[in-house]
């Protein structure tokens, strides 16, 4: 049998995230490196322009303001930043008024969800698609389309080869996981990880963001403010949404979080979808009338903050060359957790020491 060839990068990324796109890109600067951006991972919305799948919302906190101007500095992105006062607002006796926070109602998202009712958030002159273009347009390495990781091989304490699609195998000094950290249960032995870390893992309880971006047939823009939206019952977690613009079109995109192990139930999932609905019909009694098209997607283990107490950060005792960067393993979300960890990293011993080929 004739021996397989395996290609060799300085550095594999795993992970389509913020997170993944961004270390591969600042990385391919020096070394050889490839990303892989597992067909697991996307949803329909990459190939649609105007559906980027995440809310365009940063919060004003202390340090958004620094760690956005860093992130464009960084990645010569050119984003201008505007504050903008908002006022969440929710549902009550059919009209809608001012969001004052979930009081003493319990869920499993109110955590999570907390995150987005600030009263003043900040704008971008660059949506996130813009943003992820310009990162990949600038990327140096190899992209690997459409590719699932089926395993990660360990030999004498590294990462030996890298298996995609149970077949095609790639090796590298060093590889950055980006995705959520109980997805290595599926890709490494058991044996090769401490059985405190693995015991951590599997205990991850990560929310997925179950959302609806309807498109409509005329301008239905009631408010473009952040809406909460809950049903009496307690039964169901909260939805989140807002109204948005695109080339004179209407759109709006209502979310809710909702435990990662329970999307592959097919009734959990219609029955939050019915939730979603419900929850907007009570705010807006006419909204369905002008619906031109809806689309649903799943974001996978999209919120909720894991911290797995390494060591020495993202790093699996045993796995010299393995670095975790999941954006779990922030408390910011989407953008700001990946920025979070690019500063994190930017000085941690795994970038800085090459090591010897495997």
């Amino acid at each position: 049998m004739a021996k397989q060839n395996k290609k060799i990068f300085d550095i594999i990324v795993i992970g389509n995230n913020w997170t993944g796109l961004s270390l591969a890109n600042s990385l391919s600067k020096t070394k050889k490196v490839a990303l892989i951006n597992s067909f697991k991972n996307q949803n329909a919305y990459q190939a649609s322009e105007e559906f980027s799948g995440e809310f365009e919302y940063l919060p004003k906190k202390e340090t958004s303001f620094e760690k956005i101007n860093w992130f464009s500095n960084k990645y010569n992105l050119d984003i201008q930043l505007v504050e903008k006062s908002v006022t969440p607002v929710t549902i009550d006796s059919g009209k809608l008024v001012q969001f004052l926070g979930f009081g003493e109602r319990e869920g499993k998202s109110i955590d999570s969800l907390t995150w987005y009712n600030e009263s003043e958030s900040i704008q971008l002159n660059l949506n996130n698609h813009d943003i992820k273009n310009k990162l990949i347009s600038s990327f140096e390495g190899e992209i690997y389309d459409n590719c699932e990781v089926t395993e990660l091989h360990i030999n004498e304490s590294n990462v030996e080869t890298i298996t995609l699609n149970g077949q095609k195998k790639i090796t590298a000094k060093q590889v950055i996981f980006c995705e959520p950290p109980n997805k290595l249960l599926e890709l490494i032995d058991h044996k090769n990880i401490p059985g405190k870390i693995r015991q951590k893992i599997t205990k991850i309880k990560p929310l997925s963001c179950l959302q609806i971006i309807y498109k409509h047939n005329d301008s239905f823009q009631q408010s473009d403010d952040l809406h909460f939206l809950m049903g009496n019952k307690e039964d169901f977690e909260p939805c989140v949404g807002y109204f948005w613009k695109k080339d004179e079109v209407q759109y709006s995109q209502w979310m809710l979080l909702m435990p990662s192990d329970l999307t592959e139930d097919i009734e959990k999932v219609g029955s939050n979808l019915k939730n979603i609905k419900r929850q907007i019909k009570r705010a807006y009694p006419n909204f369905f009338e002008n619906i031109e098209f809806e689309k649903v997607i799943v974001k996978d283990q999209s919120h909720g903050f894991i911290d797995l107490e390494f060591k020495e950060f993202g790093k699996i005792k045993g796995i010299d060359n393995l670095l975790c960067a999941s954006p779990l393993f922030s408390k910011e979300n989407d953008l700001l957790a990946a920025i979070e960890l690019n500063q994190r990293l930017e000085s941690h011993p795994f970038m800085t020491t090459n090591h010897e080929s495997i």
